[in-house]
């Protein structure tokens, strides 16, 4: 009896080459799955960025100098400052303390600005040039042992050069504005000075200040993915169309306008968080080789909008990220210092009103989380 034929042991061609064709696709799936997409780096930046603003919040907690973090800016296309990509520690100085000179507060309750002589106790009459609010109290060594009043931003600085004194002097404003209307109209609104006890001859006793100084730029804490960047031309503060920025006229003159509606053109970007979880003040031109800023920083009352996206929507200047399906929102809550992350609802329009539309579906996505 003839034994059946032995079917050959070895792959045949076409069972190889289906073989190799799974294997090729198997490989090409991980390798793409190992690879984050563009959408998912935008969305691990934003999540990082927020992680880290809520970690300088915890910092600050009970620290009477506060914590916060920068936003290091650069150019981008020709176009001042749209981008930042790296975000940075803010090391905050302690406050900067002393006693001030005679004839402060003014004897004119209704006049809006005084000069005040500075007698910095802990570092150089110099250094005041580096604050950016300060407030008084009471020096108990006189007997005006009273707490320190809030803080107020001064309009004007003249320090002297390095080494050059041991006071200085800073132009002080307590409030704003002309009343115009009632016995008062057309005159300066009543201020509400420190009132110091008085000396035998009738003077002033001597106050104490404290100057809150600008951060110093620490450890770099977060270098964004290739792909991803803070669009500053679209990140701000609240969302009324009064104080943003026209879009059009930005891009055809080349200079960012005023205000905070944006922060592109505005430099590094200092958020700093006070001693009880709320955000102290938004700080821009940290850097520089200016340490007497033309604009001082702001308290904001409103929320402050970061808006992360990638890289090239940036680049292109045409392109409006307000429409991207990527892009990805970072709150900050003014008072509380809550930080939030929502995903951008595409807008069609690229001026004042769609980003405050867009602004305001981030907070209510941001609330609905809570």
């Amino acid at each position: 009896m003839t034994p059946p034929p032995r079917r050959p042991s070895a792959f045949t061609l076409i069972e190889l080459l289906v073989v190799a064709s799974i294997m090729l696709l198997m490989f090409g799936l991980v390798l793409s799955g190992a690879r984050p997409s563009p959408r998912g780096q935008i969305r691990q930046a934003a999540q990082s960025l927020a992680s880290l603003l809520m970690s300088a919040q915890s910092q600050g907690l009970g620290n009477a100098a506060g914590a916060g973090l920068v936003l290091q800016s650069g150019t981008v296309a020709g176009l001042p400052a749209t981008m930042a990509t790296t975000i940075a520690a803010a090391a905050l100085p302690p406050f900067l303390t002393g006693t001030t000179g005679p004839g402060f507060p003014p004897s004119n309750p209704r006049v809006s600005n005084a000069a005040v002589t500075l007698f910095p106790l802990n570092g150089d009459a110099d250094e005041v040039q580096h604050g950016y609010k300060i407030r008084f109290g009471g020096a108990v060594a006189t007997g005006n042992a009273y707490p320190f009043q809030p803080p107020t931003a001064w309009m004007s600085l003249a320090a002297p050069a390095v080494g050059g004194g041991s006071s200085c002097t800073a132009m002080v404003r307590l409030r704003y504005g002309v009343a115009t209307s009632g016995n008062n109209a057309g005159s300066n609104v009543a201020a509400v000075w420190p009132e110091p006890t008085k000396n035998a001859a009738g003077g002033n006793n001597p106050l104490d200040f404290q100057i809150a100084r600008y951060p110093v730029i620490a450890d770099t804490l977060l270098d964004m993915p290739k792909t991803a960047a803070v669009d500053l031309r679209y990140s701000g503060i609240g969302e009324d169309v009064t104080t943003v920025w026209n879009q059009a006229s930005w891009l055809s003159s080349g200079a960012a306008v005023s205000g905070w509606g944006t922060l592109a053109g505005k430099g590094s970007i200092a958020i700093v968080f006070d001693s009880v979880g709320g955000v102290d003040a938004v700080m821009q031109n940290i850097e520089g080789p200016s340490l007497l800023r033309s604009q001082p920083p702001i308290d904001p009352v409103e929320p402050i909008y970061i808006l992360v996206t990638a890289r090239s929507e940036i680049d292109e200047a045409s392109f409006s990220a307000l429409s991207s399906p990527q892009a990805m929102w970072v709150a900050i809550h003014p008072q509380t210092g809550r930080v939030t992350t929502a995903p951008n609802v595409p807008q069609t329009g690229t001026d004042a009103v769609a980003l405050r539309a867009a602004r305001a579906k981030a907070r209510a996505a941001a609330m609905s989380e809570k």
